[in-house]
């Protein structure tokens, strides 16, 4: 599948699907088409006012199920702007032979973390009382946030049958990954990763040995869990750090490789046999701030190489630049 919306470009495994979404006159839709991206034929279109939120997170026969957003456009009391923000977030299922489409299910207290085993594994919030009644207090909204309870599923979307792998308290949960058939989890700024088996409902400890702060996982490639940690998630978003757990043993490895401007830590983009794909750097302009009181870079383009796996595991920055089409020519 390729899926490509306004607010992203990625790639996700499958057969030959794409989607498009955006804000022009052109309505957001699906697609089949071959892998070399011939035979391209619509197979669903989205409503006026709607968007893909995901690429598509599940084939199942001939479904596909994706995240849809439903988009409200605002202007500025003073007319100035206009910004637009998603107030409804669905499960759709569409059919590939037909185009017929259905609403799964609700995402507004419960999110779609990937799949497994032709399941949907969903993070879903009980609270205690209805947050919506809730708008005007913010005390009382964030204590009801506070005593709710995180639930992992298992969701088979056709059935709609459930099985609860994982049930925890809200900050129990503050960070969520899967890889193969287990989820791995961890509180917010804990230095600890606990996994649950997504078949039995196991649990066991992973790590205890990774530093607390204000950190983040995500599945990285071989068979690791990749932990960022930032100045301030919500406040900053300069990373101060980043370590790999590798998810067989939990063994943690220190990563200090970065790029120059802006300073980041290098991410994979893709397994490429003894070596891994990078953005060794960016091709940046000077910074500036924004209206917001922020300092921004604009980034006019990024440096792909090659590294061999064990120079990257090791931290050495043994790159080999992949040179451009017109910059190889020249």
């Amino acid at each position: 599948y390729l899926f490509c919306s306004s607010y992203t470009v990625g790639m996700s495994v499958g057969d030959g699907y794409t989607g498009n979404g955006g804000t022009s006159a052109v309505p957001p839709a699906l697609y089949r088409m071959n892998r070399d991206g011939t035979g391209r034929e619509k197979v669903a279109e989205l409503s006026s006012g709607q968007v893909f939120g995901s690429a598509v997170l599940l084939a199942k026969g001939p479904y596909r199920y994706a995240a849809v957003e439903t988009l409200v456009s605002k202007s500025s009391d003073d007319g100035g702007f206009v910004t637009t923000e998603a107030t409804d977030s669905t499960l759709m299922e569409f059919d590939s032979r037909s185009g017929a489409s259905r609403q799964v299910c609700s995402l507004k207290e419960q999110r779609v973390i990937g799949a497994y085993d032709d399941r949907l594994v969903l993070l879903r919030t009980l609270y205690p009382v209805d947050p919506d009644t809730l708008q005007d207090d913010d005390g009382a909204y964030m204590e009801n946030l506070r005593s709710s309870t995180q639930l992992i599923l298992l969701a088979d979307p056709r059935t709609g049958e459930e099985k609860e792998v994982l049930r925890a308290g809200y900050d129990e949960i503050g960070n969520l990954c899967l890889w193969e058939n287990r989820a791995y989890y961890g509180a917010m700024k804990k230095g600890v990763i606990r996994w649950a088996d997504l078949d039995t409902g196991e649990q066991g400890v992973l790590t205890d040995q990774l530093p607390t702060g204000n950190l983040t996982y995500s599945v990285a490639q071989g068979g690791k869990i990749r932990v960022e940690y930032w100045e301030d998630k919500y406040l900053n978003a300069a990373q101060t750090g980043c370590r790999y757990v590798d998810v067989k043993t939990g063994a943690v490895t220190e990563l200090s490789l970065t790029t120059i401007k802006p300073r980041e830590w290098v991410n994979v983009l893709a397994d490429a046999g003894e070596d891994f794909l990078i953005v060794s750097d960016y091709l940046a302009e000077e910074e500036y701030v924004a209206w917001a009181g922020v300092t921004q870079t604009n980034i006019t383009g990024r440096r792909y190489a090659l590294i061999r796996k064990e120079d990257f595991w090791s931290s050495k920055a043994q790159y080999r630049e992949i040179q451009p089409a017109e910059r190889a020519g020249s």
